[in-house]
């Protein structure tokens, strides 16, 4: 079986040393380059093609959201699993389409796990964040970019289930006893991507990632 191909993408010298020197120690890894900032990250990305790029949040030129978004619109194959030391914003990495987060405190095994788990397919939910996490990221986001209860509500939806678009409208629906139409629940989160400066060729590619996803598990249930 191919060995897994690693970007590491950090803008401390050290540490991303260090990672490198740990994850090549895995036989079944292979780290194919290292990135110091996130336009450096997206440019290493398109010319290695790597399987997973292990991403830094917090970088100079590109910030890691910025470069997952960018990397993802190019190479929708490759998998992003983001590090961060700001714990309360780590779960909206999935928002920008990272496979998975984790803070920068874990430690290598996890790293290591959470790679094989990614690139294997495995939904990362299964192991992730508890909903109280979610519930606080949305509500940071929510109060620093300015979010309407309704887009705050609707983004919740989006960051801590596996739900449609069909299927928010029909649950809000029922929670608020009033009707949610599916185009309500599109222009709430298209808002929010807005406010959240999501590039607009972005989008699209996270939407597909989503409906990949969606489209495997229903594989792996069967008929």
């Amino acid at each position: 079986m191919p060995a897994i191909q690693i970007l590491i993408a950090d803008d401390e010298t050290m540490l991303r040393r260090l990672l490198a020197r740990r994850l090549s120690s895995e036989p079944d890894f292979r780290v194919v380059g290292e990135a110091e900032n996130g336009k450096q990250a997206v440019e290493q990305a398109l010319k290695l093609r790597p399987d997973i790029v292990v991403m830094d949040l917090n970088m100079p030129l590109l910030s890691g959201a910025q470069a997952t978004e960018r990397v993802l619109a190019e190479l929708p194959a490759t998998q992003v699993i983001m590090l961060t030391s700001l714990g309360d914003l780590a779960p909206m990495a999935r928002y920008v389409g990272a496979a998975e987060y984790l803070d920068k405190s874990c430690t290598p095994e996890e790293l290591v796990a959470a790679i094989r788990r990614v690139h294997s397919g495995r939904d990362s939910r299964e192991s992730g964040s508890s909903s109280n996490d979610h519930v606080n990221a949305v509500e940071l986001i929510a109060a620093r970019v300015a979010l309407t209860e309704y887009e705050k509500v609707v983004l919740q939806k989006v960051v801590s289930t596996d739900l449609t678009v069909h299927q928010i409208a029909t649950a809000l629906s029922r929670e608020e006893d009033k009707a949610v139409t599916d185009s309500s629940v599109k222009h709430a989160l298209d808002r929010v991507m807005t406010k959240l400066k999501v590039e607009p060729r972005t989008r699209a590619a996270v939407v597909k990632r989503v409906l990949e996803a969606q489209r495997q598990r229903e594989e792996q249930r069967g008929p």
